[in-house]
């Protein structure tokens, strides 16, 4: 029951920002079945001011995850350049903890209405 509340909120929010300039939602190929611990969102520019658009609105979304784990000192060794995954945490990613926050109905429309204001704010989105 929690995993398939998680899918519908996920699934909701991917529709929310479906076509809206700047924001790419998360695919789930064909064949497989994504469970949204977290849900991802790529943000292609401003990201930060976008985020704070959206906290501002009550929207609880987080600029990055967890730094690649060969940037941590434990992990030195094994370092190596992964450009995408530096690219994503640092400037593209974010996210909301879908494992946190079950939002109601009317919650999840306000996000909605959000998300098209805080892309509307922001010219340099698109």
């Amino acid at each position: 029951q929690i995993i398939s509340e998680r899918i519908e909120i996920a699934l909701t929010l991917t529709d929310m920002v479906k076509g809206l300039p700047g924001l790419t939602p998360p695919v789930v190929r064909e064949g497989c079945r994504h469970v949204f611990y977290i849900w991802a969102l790529k943000v292609d520019k401003n990201r930060d001011e976008f985020v704070s658009a959206m906290q501002a609105m009550g929207v609880p979304l987080r600029a990055g995850y967890v730094d690649p784990l060969y940037r941590l000192p434990a992990f030195k060794r094994w370092a190596r350049s992964c450009p995408v995954a530096e690219r994503m945490h640092d400037r593209e990613l974010v996210i909301y903890e879908n494992c946190a926050w079950s939002p109601t109905s009317e919650q999840l429309r306000l996000m909605g209405e959000a998300f098209k204001r805080a892309v509307d704010k922001s010219p340099a989105m698109g």
